[in-house]
């Protein structure tokens, strides 16, 4: 269950105007961790695949990455 309705996703896309709203959007569809999308950079995109390969993170402000090869994900757009 998402903690917001999709209406609700949507009208506070609106409210964030065209900056900050599609953001929303797209952490709503993908589901992907603050510190997931806030490392993401454009090679993680695969749109042919509409996938997000998640292969670091921020934590405590630090960029990291796995320790274990095979702990990235890939998070698709619903």
């Amino acid at each position: 269950m998402l903690p917001f309705t999709r209406n609700e996703i949507d009208a506070l896309a609106v409210e964030l105007g065209s900056r900050y709203g599609p953001l929303v959007v797209f952490a709503a569809e993908t589901e992907l961790r603050t510190n997931e999308w806030m490392a993401l950079e454009r090679r993680d995109i695969d749109r042919s695949a509409t996938a997000v390969i998640v292969q670091r993170r921020y934590a405590d402000g630090v960029l990291t990455r796995p320790t274990r090869k095979r702990s990235g994900r890939a998070a698709g757009c619903r």
